[in-house]
């Protein structure tokens, strides 16, 4: 049986721009630490409430069309990304 790191791994070899969120009752920060290396979009703890999760998915949206976009040539697409990630940072 495969863990959602080694699926993530594969997923994202694959297909690099691919959003991907880790939902996991066995929540650790260094689990968090290796997802987000790895290119998860997000780390959600179980239980969660599912406004959460709306929020995530609504983000995870975002972030595709960004992704679509950049890949599509857009400069307002590669700008708003690096906006995006510039955020998530902060």
């Amino acid at each position: 049986m495969l863990t959602g790191i080694e699926v993530l791994k594969q997923i994202k070899k694959k297909f690099p721009h691919t959003v991907c969120y880790i939902a996991t009752a066995y929540a650790s920060y260094e689990t968090a630490v290796e997802a987000t290396r790895l290119g998860a979009t997000g780390y959600i703890p179980k239980p969660f409430p599912p406004e959460e999760l709306i929020q995530n998915l609504k983000e995870g949206y975002q972030t595709r069309q960004l992704y679509v976009e950049a890949d599509n040539g857009g400069r307002k697409g590669k700008k708003r990304l690096l906006e995006v990630a510039f955020e998530r940072q902060d």
